[in-house]
């Protein structure tokens, strides 16, 4: 279970009852590589509905930075918060160790997405999460699963849609 940005309790196993559903964990509502995947989801939005899916984020913080996050990034799909990280450790969403944020590649890749025109806003209370995506189908099949091994490694919009 996780929060709504109502801050209402949500059962993501609901989310993929009727339909398949590209679940999307992110870092935190403020990471700049996360920022600029939730806007290819959002180009990528209705491709995936017309595959007859739904797409949701999860994220870290509170409903207050899953509100900001959808409004400033106009996004049309649901972002739900994972405040305690139960739900992205029942996924097995991997964690930075904090050399890895030395790492030379991590910092071209943030300057590439800073080009790109995404800025990181507010960290959220885990910074060294990862991010992870699955295609979820009714019954709970899972179609793919994507674990990030760092910041910027997030599936193609292509790939996610190949699932589906």
């Amino acid at each position: 279970e996780v929060a709504d940005p109502t801050g209402s309790i949500v059962r993501i196993a609901d989310t993929w009852e009727h339909e398949p559903v590209v679940l999307a964990f992110l870092r935190h509502f403020g990471c700049l590589h996360c920022r600029q995947f939730a806007s290819q989801l959002r180009d990528g939005y209705d491709a995936i509905v017309a595959k007859g899916a739904d797409v949701v984020a999860i994220g870290t913080g509170n409903p207050e930075h899953g509100r900001d996050l959808m409004t400033t990034m106009d996004l049309p799909f649901r972002v739900l918060i994972d405040a305690d990280g139960r739900a992205a450790r029942a996924a097995s969403v991997c964690t930075l160790h904090p050399w890895d944020l030395l790492r030379p590649a991590l910092w071209r890749g943030a300057r590439r997405v800073r080009r790109a025109g995404f800025h990181q806003s507010r960290t959220g209370a885990r910074p060294m999460q990862l991010g992870a995506q699955f295609v979820i189908a009714p019954g709970g099949e899972l179609r793919f699963v994507h674990l990030e091994r760092t910041p910027d490694d997030h599936a193609t919009v292509a790939a996610l849609l190949a699932a589906l």
